[in-house]
């Protein structure tokens, strides 16, 4: 074994030093080629926005881009994220911008979650009320793309595109049945009748708690959608409801003649709408402005500095342990940052901005008990993202106030636990048997290697009934209910963001802004008289080099072996995550 540790180090050292050279070899090039200019923007230019990569609250861009080269063959499936908060501020500064006379957004599937696309479509709300306009053009639309894009003063989809508006819909995958085959025995604990996250590892089927639960989540979030979209087009809710229902909407053709869109254009024609929107011929070309150009701006301005400074702490991903990979909430990176920012004077609050479904307990407790030392001596408000659930939750009780999205996906205050007997699957597909000589009753407690006696099962089960009561007692205090109150809404349920502020497990609905104002008000700095900084910072060049060299070749590695069922190895490997004490979210919303 310790052979193919030391062949793998080597062979993956080897990759390294490989990626090395040419990096070190791009980075000078680089240097003479790619100083910073500031860039030139003409009047009556638009803004183009493309947002074809995924949006995610921390920006992350595809190192070789930087530098302005494509990236190698092994790099080009992994291009970065756009970061929401980069991305909303981009469009604010392009308002206050006279020399922007518009957005042109062609987008086809805007990769994010539905309270993501909303703080894009109520930045872009703000744009078009300077007098600013937006055009959408689009050769297939989304139904969460479209939530964004109905928002626009002239919408053009290509002749032969799709519009989808069917609703939503949210999928489990159940595993009981690959277990009873293999021979693995998942062994369950959870406090909650709603706490369904474990649902796929001892059912065939959604229970009649899981499936309430999801009916009445969607029915909030599509409800939402439909009555944003039937305000931005000028239809009513019922209309819209109809045409979703009825799947009306089967082709461009379709679009149009339900008034969902402007026109089928194909794009050449969609400009020439554009330039006589621009008030310019026909045959001279747009001032077009890209995103990723613009944006510099941002950085390059002169932003007037503030000792009043406001730290966003931007936490995404599922909730670990100890340390984590960048898509994960490391407890450790998390509790690091909050302990700079509480040594910080100049930091007068702070806004926690939560994007998990869950995660580890341990690692949820330990977060909660720094965000609760931190609340002694400053302000923070938990600004909820698209999904702030369970350990995502914990995080959240520990402020001061919590402020949610409409469509944030909240709540499912529940705890549970897995442990795998895998002796069946050893002996069934091996035939290795196992025995065993211990110093006493429970020396090898959660051995996988056999089945547990009930009195070790009582021992774990009471251990998650220890976790749960902890959890509500926290969230009792936190939110200041009645211990009883909160038990009715906890039981691992699951609540969108608007039904949550009913039940007072939020203090506010609104988006990131609206997290800030509370902060704000809540230190009492006067209202312009500040300025926001961002954690984590930004990776450097090489140590974002690295990590992207990393993980593409883990990924591809497992690519090229399992093929068509990495997906699955990848639930697999999830699941492994989640042995242990865990609170997770149940359920993911597809759209």
């Amino acid at each position: 074994m310790n052979f193919i540790k030391y062949v793998f180090a080597t062979v993956f050292g080897l990759f390294l030093f490989g990626i090395i050279s040419v990096s070190l070899t791009i980075l000078v090039v680089g240097s003479f080629t790619s100083d910073s200019e500031v860039p030139t923007i003409s009047d009556n230019s638009v803004l183009k926005l493309t947002l074809s990569k995924p949006i995610r609250e921390v920006a992350q861009d595809n190192p070789f881009e930087e530098l302005g080269i494509s990236p190698p063959a092994q790099f080009q499936a992994r291009q970065g994220y756009i970061g929401l908060h980069e991305l909303r501020e981009t469009i604010r500064y392009a308002q206050e911008d006279e020399r922007i006379k518009g957005i042109y957004l062609h987008v086809n599937t805007v990769k994010t979650g539905y309270a993501s696309l909303l703080e894009i479509r109520e930045a872009l709300e703000a744009f078009k009320s300077s007098g600013k306009f937006v055009y959408v053009y689009s050769e297939s639309l989304s139904e969460g793309t479209y939530f964004l894009a109905s928002l626009a003063d002239e919408i053009y989809l290509n002749p032969t595109g799709t519009l989808e508006m069917n609703g939503l819909h949210s999928e489990t995958m159940f595993f009981t049945g690959l277990f009873e085959k293999v021979g693995l025995k998942p062994q369950i604990f959870r406090v909650g009748d709603f706490k369904a996250a474990v649902e796929p590892f001892f059912r065939k089927n959604l229970s009649d708690e899981n499936r309430l639960q999801t009916t009445v989540l969607l029915d909030d979030l599509y409800n939402f959608h439909l009555q944003k979209v039937s305000n931005s087009r000028g239809l009513s809710f019922s209309e819209v409801e109809k045409i979703a229902d009825s799947m009306l909407v089967r082709n461009a053709g379709d679009a149009l003649k339900y008034r969902l869109i402007t026109d089928t254009l194909y794009e050449a024609e969609a400009l020439q709408k554009l330039k006589e929107k621009l008030e310019i011929d026909s045959h001279e070309n747009i001032n077009f402005v890209k995103y990723k150009k613009y944006k510099t701006l941002l950085k390059l301005d002169d932003f007037s500095y503030s000792t009043n400074k406001i730290a966003v702490i931007l936490t995404e991903g599922g909730i670990v342990t100890q340390n984590g990979d960048d898509d994960e909430i490391s407890p450790e990176k998390v509790i690091k940052q909050l302990q700079e920012v509480r040594k910080d004077e100049e930091v007068k609050a702070v806004v926690l901005r939560i994007n998990s479904p869950g995660g580890s307990l341990l690692g949820s407790d330990n977060l909660w008990k720094e965000i609760q030392l931190t609340q002694k001596e400053k302000p923070v408000i938990a600004s909820m993202s698209d999904v702030a659930a369970s350990g995502g939750y914990y995080m959240a009780m520990g402020c001061e106030k919590i402020v949610a999205s409409p469509v944030t996906i909240t709540g499912s205050i529940g705890i549970f636990g897995i442990l795998l007997n895998t002796e069946g699957l050893a002996n069934g597909l091996a035939g290795l048997t196992f025995d065993r000589v211990t110093t006493g009753v429970f020396s090898d407690l959660g051995n996988p290697n056999r089945t547990m006696t009930e009195t070790e099962k009582n021992i774990i089960q009471t251990t998650v009934n220890e976790g749960y009561t902890k959890f509500t007692r926290k969230a009792s205090e936190g939110r200041k209910m009645p211990l009883d109150s909160l038990l009715k809404v906890a039981s691992g349920r699951v609540w969108s963001g608007q039904r949550s502020k009913k039940i007072d497990l939020v203090d506010a609905i609104g988006g990131f802004d609206k997290a800030v104002e509370l902060a704000v008000d809540a230190s009492e700095i006067e209202e312009e008289d500040y300025m926001l900084v961002y954690y984590p910072k930004k990776k450097e060049f090489m140590e974002q080099l690295f990590s992207e060299a990393e993980i593409q070749y883990r990924n591809q590695t497992l690519k090229e072996e399992l093929g068509l069922f990495y997906p699955y190895a990848h639930q697999l490997k999830e699941l492994q995550k989640r042995q242990g004490v865990q609170a997770w979210l149940p359920l993911k919303v597809k759209f």
